[in-house]
């Protein structure tokens, strides 16, 4: 179970910890209401309360204020934009302009593993140029080569990065790495059944990813509504 917090910043002080099925999935939820001052205790009590209850990983409503935020592992947004890469990539062509047909990407990554491998084949079927900037892509290059015809490389300024990592140069970049999402915001479209179920709580990226892990929402049900490409 994944742990969900919500802050008030109005009315009397005071703290609820309860089970509530949100979208489909369960979640232990903490909300509060009150000024940060005082209910500092309450949260700190709620929040050893949680991970008693074994909660590892939170999702935190977009106003939880930061102070409150530190040492808390969110949920990671990793493995869903991961798997939304061709849907991120078609976003991106058809409301930031960015054909690629033509163009040199950059993959950037520590080092060549499964979803690097994976993201490289997708990106491949898009690009004319795959530049690789990683330790150990021999073999990922001759896949390429073998598959789809394309010689990892390329001259010039990438169009778009696709980084595991860290951005190198000023090309634009598209994140998939650890803490994507809280580096770079993104907005999801679901299902009307699912948004109905939701009720109050705001569709943020965070609950649709932990929507998605949890198996309530399919891969093909969510479309990307923005991303903040520019940031």
């Amino acid at each position: 179970m994944l742990g969900y917090l919500i802050w008030h910043g109005e009315g009397r002080p005071r703290a609820v910890l309860e089970r509530r099925l949100i979208g489909g999935a369960w979640f232990l939820v903490l909300e509060v209401w009150g000024s940060q001052r005082r209910l500092s205790r309450r949260v700190k009590r709620g929040l050893q309360a949680m991970a008693e209850h074994g909660i590892r990983r939170w999702i935190m409503d977009p106003e939880w204020p930061k102070i409150w935020r530190d040492g808390l592992p969110q949920v990671d947004e990793q493995a869903l934009r991961r798997a939304l890469l061709p849907r991120l990539l078609d976003w991106l062509a058809e409301h930031e302009g960015l054909y690629l047909g033509g163009a040199v990407v950059e993959l950037s990554a520590p080092w060549a593993d499964q979803p690097v491998w994976e993201a490289a084949r997708v990106i491949s079927r898009r690009c004319r140029y795959l530049r690789l900037r990683m330790e150990n892509a021999d073999a990922l290059r001759d896949d390429l080569w073998r598959r789809y015809g394309i010689a990892a490389g390329g001259e010039g300024t990438a169009a778009l990065q696709v980084c595991f990592g860290e951005p190198v140069g000023d090309a634009p970049a598209l994140l998939l790495g650890p803490g994507c999402g809280q580096r770079q915001k993104a907005e999801y479209a679901v299902p009307e059944t699912v948004a109905e179920k939701l009720a109050t709580y705001p569709v943020t990226s965070q609950l649709v990813a932990a929507l998605w892990e949890c198996g309530v929402l399919k891969t093909g049900e969510i479309r990307p509504k923005s991303l903040d490409f520019h940031a």
